[in-house]
């Protein structure tokens, strides 16, 4: 019996080293599968949303976006044939600002309102024959916060689609264009951006603001 068992055991090991072995073959024909990406990106933003005064007749209001600024980090989960499967973590700021129009007094204030998201997901590389270029799609999820100077925070969930294009020019370093629309979820007739009384009131569920960056991707 114990004769059986110390067999069992060296041909469960026999097994075992061979399969890491192939293993190791896989990765050496691929690379290995722990890569990582940074990428710092810069460009800039455009917002379609729909608001209104809190108070009827009180405020015309408007809001523009500008330059955008990203921290994207993906991690090669897998391959599926040439293609690659990322998983993705987004990090960005967009710098907006906030008009309000007193309609009474004729007055006009213009408020920074930055505005950050910091999201999860994945991308999916597609692979192109014959070409280092290599398009991709996304998809992503988490929250968006909004912070006018003066007045209340607004956090919120978001969720975002990507495509756009990973050049590597060495090994290690590479170019990254990247675009991205991405939908705040508000919900109908909330009052937002309120200090001692409410700025404003949305008239719609959804916040959508696109954002094309390009810049650097480092892989280590």
């Amino acid at each position: 019996m114990g004769l059986r068992r110390a067999y069992c055991v060296r041909v469960a090991r026999l097994f075992g080293l061979v399969g890491l072995q192939l293993v190791s073959l896989a990765h050496a024909d691929r690379g290995e599968l722990a890569i990582w990406e940074v990428s710092l990106l810069a460009g800039v933003a455009a917002n379609s949303s729909n608001i209104s005064s809190a108070e009827a007749d009180e405020f015309d209001l408007a809001i523009s976006s500008g330059e955008s600024f990203a921290l994207i980090v993906n991690h090669l989960q897998e391959y599926r044939g040439d293609d690659r499967l990322h998983y993705e973590y987004y990090a960005a700021k967009t710098d907006s600002q906030l008009e309000i129009h007193t309609l009474a007094e004729g007055l006009r204030t213009v408020v920074n309102m930055p505005v950050y998201y910091l999201h999860v997901g994945g991308t999916y590389e597609l692979a192109q024959a014959g070409t280092t270029l290599a398009p991709y799609v996304g998809a992503t999820a988490g929250l968006a916060r909004f912070e006018p100077d003066g007045l209340d925070a607004l956090n919120k969930f978001s969720m975002a689609i990507a495509g756009g294009f990973r050049w590597p020019i060495t090994s290690s370093v590479g170019l990254r264009l990247d675009a991205r629309a991405l939908a705040t979820f508000l919900g109908p007739q909330a009052s937002i951006f309120c200090a001692d009384g409410c700025v404003a009131r949305v008239n719609s569920d959804i916040w959508w603001q696109y954002e094309v960056m390009a810049g650097l991707v480092f892989v280590f």
